[in-house]
């Protein structure tokens, strides 16, 4: 998940990632780093630490949200991403996710909308 420290911060801020986000996403790198190990539940506690200590953080509940999906959480990710677009209903990559939730539920038309939205912010 290398992103380039002078691009636009994923949470939609606006400012640059170097100066936003990125101390958050070394834990969050950690926590996806676990779930391809293997370590499941490990992974989702140490997202549940990231969202714990940057509850007023999108990035930190889109990121928990992708990590609930991948482990079959469906309903759980929702809800984060719903914790997400409370702060920010402009989160791009919240947009992106809900998406491929969307696509996964067969509502290709409701998913493509969503994946014009993320593109467009």
């Amino acid at each position: 998940m290398a992103i380039d420290p002078y691009a636009s911060c994923p949470c939609g801020s606006g400012k640059k990632f170097k100066w936003c986000c990125h101390d958050i996403h070394t834990e969050i790198e950690a926590a996806f780093g676990q779930h391809n190990a293997g370590q499941h539940e490990t992974a989702l506690r140490t997202m549940e630490g990231v969202v714990k200590a940057h509850a007023g953080n999108p990035e930190a509940w889109g990121r928990q949200a992708q990590l609930l999906a991948l482990n079959g959480k469906v309903e759980e990710a929702e809800q984060a991403l719903q914790k997400a677009f409370d702060i920010n209903a402009n989160y791009a990559f919240g947009h992106l996710l809900r998406g491929q939730f969307r696509m996964q539920e067969g509502e290709q038309i409701g998913a493509l909308m969503l994946f014009r939205k993320a593109a467009e912010l």
